[in-house]
């Protein structure tokens, strides 16, 4: 009687749920499950299932399935970092390429304890169908960091920088996946590299010009 209530309470609990809080849970569920999985159909199923919804749930909410679940995961990731930066006291008296720096480190360490499930991610994106959601969502990333660091540029600039940074920031994912970690679960030679790509590419802040103070932008 008792189990009949709990799960009558917990059905009624899940109708309140909005479909994004029902999305969003089912796919942070889903990320725990990938390295044991794979990106597929029963990982989904598992995630929903220990975010306490059914696989009829699961598949209203993914209907195209893994292609959902990763677009989310990286929509997700991209607004973490973003808010992340805006919530740095010191983000407006930073210069441009520390902007940029602290950008990709932040974004990369957003899911620090996920390492296989985004080395996954990428052999996935890799696939030749895939391809095209993998450059879609490195775009959004790159495009994210950008803004966050304050710019708003229309020009042709607006895509070269933005190939630029993508170059940047892929290669330095990669090679944090290959890293390994300090004493302090840091790792300084990943940054390192980062640094490197980043005064190859000279001074980010020539390709910006001058950019506004977000202060500036809301007045």
């Amino acid at each position: 009687m008792m189990a009949r209530q709990k799960k009558t309470e917990a059905k009624k609990t899940h109708a309140t749920d909005s479909m994004d809080h029902i999305r969003q849970q089912i796919m942070l569920a889903t990320l725990n499950n990938v390295p044991f999985d794979g990106w597929g159909r029963d990982a989904i199923n598992a995630g929903a299932k220990e975010a306490g919804y059914d696989q009829a749930m699961a598949l209203r909410a993914f209907p195209s399935g893994v292609a959902a679940v990763v677009d989310l995961w990286g929509t997700w990731s991209d607004n973490q970092m973003t808010e992340a930066l805006e919530s740095r006291s010191d983000w407006q008296d930073t210069a441009v390429t520390a902007r940029i720096a602290a950008a990709v480190k932040t974004r990369i360490m957003i899911n620090g304890e996920r390492r296989e499930t985004l080395r996954r991610a990428l052999s996935w994106h890799a696939l030749p169908f895939n391809i095209p959601l993998g450059a879609q969502a490195t775009f959004r990333t790159v495009n994210a960091m950008w803004y966050a660091a304050g710019d708003k540029s229309t020009d042709w600039n607006y895509y070269s920088k933005r190939g630029l940074l993508a170059a940047v920031y892929t290669a330095t994912l990669l090679y944090w996946l290959s890293d390994t970690p300090d004493d302090h679960g840091d790792y300084p030679q990943t940054w390192d590299f980062l640094d490197r790509r980043l005064s190859d590419l000279g001074s980010l802040s020539q390709l910006t010009g001058k950019i506004r103070p977000a202060a500036c932008r809301r007045g």
